[in-house]
């Protein structure tokens, strides 16, 4: 695996793989499944790194010679997964900054506005055209995963991790944040045809 700025980017030279990490997608129980097929050298890539970011690190001609993947969720779900997992954390560097918030409505407001990052956009070259073999659907996680894995010709078991306790995502939303996340995210919600 590639060192990165808190974390690794999941690359295999002899299995010819490169994992795209999106926050709050599964991404660190896929790291751990298959860790064990990944080689450690240093980088400077950041972990959660775009699939552009590290095809500047490892080459365009590397990035499209292996099979490169990620994962993604609907928009309003990883909301309230990522909004719950660093309050139920007392350790996790945002969780002081997380308690400003009276409600979820304010985090969401704070969201779309301050910090706002599309999933499509992690997925994409420059052209803003996506550039990689697969993304898979948190929704349909154990399914796709076993995809990857007959893509890149292992025999590895899904090991859940950093899951969140949270409410269904749907009792979380009121019509105003409801809309505010359907206006942010209208690119990712459209192209990934994700539902409210």
């Amino acid at each position: 695996m590639l060192e990165l700025w808190g974390g690794t980017v999941l690359l295999s030279n002899t299995h010819k793989f490169i994992f795209i990490h999106i926050w709050k997608v599964g991404g660190t129980s896929i790291r751990h499944s298959l860790s064990n097929f990944a080689e450690g050298n240093s980088s400077l890539v950041k972990k959660h790194a775009s699939a552009q970011e590290i095809a500047n690190h490892v080459g365009n001609d590397i990035f499209r010679k292996y099979f490169t993947f990620s994962f993604v969720r609907n928009p309003w779900d990883i909301q309230v997964s990522n909004f719950f997992y660093i309050r139920q954390r007392p350790d996790h560097y945002a969780y002081s900054w997380m308690a400003k918030f009276g409600c979820f409505d304010e985090y969401i407001e704070w969201r779309v506005s301050e910090e706002r990052i599309l999933q499509l956009s992690m997925l994409c070259d420059s052209s803003g055209n996506v550039a990689i073999d697969f993304v898979g659907r948190f929704e349909n996680f154990e399914h796709d995963f076993g995809t990857v894995c007959n893509n890149i010709g292992v025999d590895a078991k899904l090991s859940f991790r950093n899951k969140s306790l949270h409410p269904q995502y749907r009792e979380c939303y009121t019509p105003f944040s409801r809309r505010l996340v359907e206006d942010a995210y209208e690119k990712d919600i459209e192209y990934f045809g994700y539902e409210f």
